[in-house]
């Protein structure tokens, strides 16, 4: 669905800054909230406990700048996570990871 189309990378480039992480609530099944980005019609995010997010627990596209994780995450362990801009075709580059560790 979301996909570069183009051999091209210059063409399939999204011209939208970054998204900049605000906060994550506390608990097992957080709210993950970032930046507004204006002209961004999706976000893309991502949250692992690998560092290189080889091993995705959460890889969704989402339509407001806020995720609520939906499965319980694993007590006392550190997370990553990242987002980048969608423009309804093609998405920008992850610019940033950021990290938060669950409690009991």
């Amino acid at each position: 669905m979301f996909s570069n189309i183009s051999d091209n990378p210059e063409e399939n480039k999204v011209l939208l800054p970054c998204p900049w992480p605000l906060s994550v609530s506390e608990g097992l099944l957080p709210k993950i909230d970032w930046t507004d980005v204006e002209g961004a019609e999706c976000y893309h995010l991502q949250l692992s406990i690998n560092a290189i997010f080889l091993f995705m627990t959460v890889d969704v596209v989402v339509f407001q700048s806020e995720y609520r994780v939906l499965v319980p995450l694993i007590p006392n362990t550190q997370y990553g996570w990242r987002v980048r801009t969608g423009d309804g075709t093609n998405f920008g580059s992850f610019c940033w990871v950021s990290s938060f560790t669950t409690g009991n």
